[in-house]
């Protein structure tokens, strides 16, 4: 028999596969005899503690994936490894994060939904000062991380594609919510000489100024 790659696909160590068996061979026979093995992967197995027959039938992976069980995007919480089924809805582009470290970034989409939206525009072309406005996620969504995430993405894609060198943005104070994301995406309030007021649904609601400096990670 062999390691099968699907559905279920074994994740390391080690991808030794299985190896044919004289018929001679009994549990306590040494692996080094066994066709395919030879001397010097024996001395590979031997540092897994694997010496003998019993001991490579007994050894098996630390875990598997269950890749025939998918997760639609708008159901996947943040951080969560899922195995998801969709479709690349733009062109991958190559982004050098540090020497020696790129990665290839892409939007990928199903048909479950949206989970949140958000805008970017320039509000001062010479300093580089890019507005984060219309952040909103999805009801369904709220409370998993997905806020934070927005914003990080949209600062990274800021940074790269506009060269924003300082990003901001408008709450309201009473969002305490929303507050707390943005400080968690790397926002801080800052002290305005006219601080913006609004009538809400018959309430007078304050707007606090946040921003965040590239520099600021």
């Amino acid at each position: 028999a062999c390691w099968s790659n699907s559905p279920l696909s074994p994740i390391t160590p080690p991808s030794i596969g299985w190896y044919i068996l004289n018929d001679m061979a009994d549990l306590q026979t040494e692996i080094r005899y066994l066709k395919g093995i030879g001397e010097k992967k024996a001395l590979a197995f031997q540092k897994l503690g694997v010496f003998t027959l019993r001991d490579l039938l007994s050894f098996f992976p630390r875990r598997y994936e269950d890749r025939s069980v998918t997760k639609p995007i708008s159901l996947a919480q943040a951080g969560e490894t899922v195995c998801i089924r969709a479709m690349v809805a733009d062109t991958p582009h190559l982004a050098r994060i540090r020497r020696g470290l790129e990665l290839v970034r892409f939007r990928a989409v199903d048909e479950s939904g949206i989970v949140g939206h958000l805008l970017l525009r320039t509000v001062d072309a010479e300093a580089k000062i890019v507005r984060v406005g219309f952040v909103i996620v999805r009801d369904q969504k709220r409370g998993m991380g997905y806020g934070r995430e927005m914003l990080e993405l949209a600062v990274q894609y800021g940074m790269e594609q506009m060269q924003a060198k300082k990003f901001t943005l408008g709450v309201f104070e009473n969002n305490a919510s929303a507050i707390k994301c943005y400080q968690a995406a790397g926002f801080h309030t800052v002290q305005t000489d006219t601080p913006e007021i609004f009538a809400v649904f018959g309430e007078t609601w304050r707007c606090l100024e946040m921003e965040r400096d590239c520099a600021a990670g």
